[in-house]
């Protein structure tokens, strides 16, 4: 996987992801994004990040397989993730582990279909949002998008969904070897590469 922009940069960008976490009520999510995808945190940053990971001195400074948050009803899981699932199925390129003709795919599973959507249609206004991730959208379906850049985002058919919310009953977003981006609504997060 290639960054086509840092997160940080596309946080910033008002023609990209500037507005989908703005003002300072979300600045532990984008400090948490920033390291997730392991990107260097200023010295502010690295205060949050340390307070929010139980004393962790420093960010992982790679994308982190996993990441998990204990975090309440309300909190803002469902939009940082939105935006970490967008900023990854974007502006990243992952021309280097898709084959041929094979499209990434972000997955958003939950423990409900309404749970699902619920996250699928924040990522959606999030690219509407932006006059640039806008443009990548060649199809959508009130359950799908799909990009110009190879992703497509995707609430799985109900047997699916019911199916993986047996199995993973946690909020997750992530991103495997056979680049796939699943995010799903309960208390965890879950990042592979």
């Amino acid at each position: 996987m290639r960054k086509i922009v840092s997160l940080r940069q596309a946080l910033e960008d008002p023609d990209l992801l500037a507005h989908a976490l703005p003002g300072e009520s979300w600045a532990s999510w984008r400090t948490m994004l920033i390291a997730i995808v392991g990107e260097e945190l200023t010295a502010d940053e690295r205060a949050t990040f340390k307070n929010l990971t139980g004393g962790r001195e420093l960010e992982p400074g790679q994308l982190i397989d996993t990441f998990l948050a204990v975090a309440g009803r309300r909190s803002g899981k469902s939009r940082a993730m939105a935006v970490l699932c967008v900023y990854l199925a974007c502006l990243c390129d992952w021309s280097d582990v898709l084959s041929l003709g094979e499209r990434g795919l972000a997955l958003f599973l939950a423990p409900s279909e309404r749970q699902a959507a619920n996250v699928f249609r924040y990522a959606a206004a999030i690219i509407d949002a932006s006059p640039v991730l806008a443009e990548l959208v060649t199809d959508r379906t009130k359950e799908s998008l799909t990009l110009s850049c190879q992703t497509d985002l995707e609430v799985p058919a109900r047997e699916l969904a019911a199916a993986a919310a047996v199995v993973r009953p946690s909020r997750s977003c992530s991103m495997n070897a056979h680049s796939s981006i699943a995010v799903t609504t309960a208390r965890t997060v879950t990042l592979k590469s």
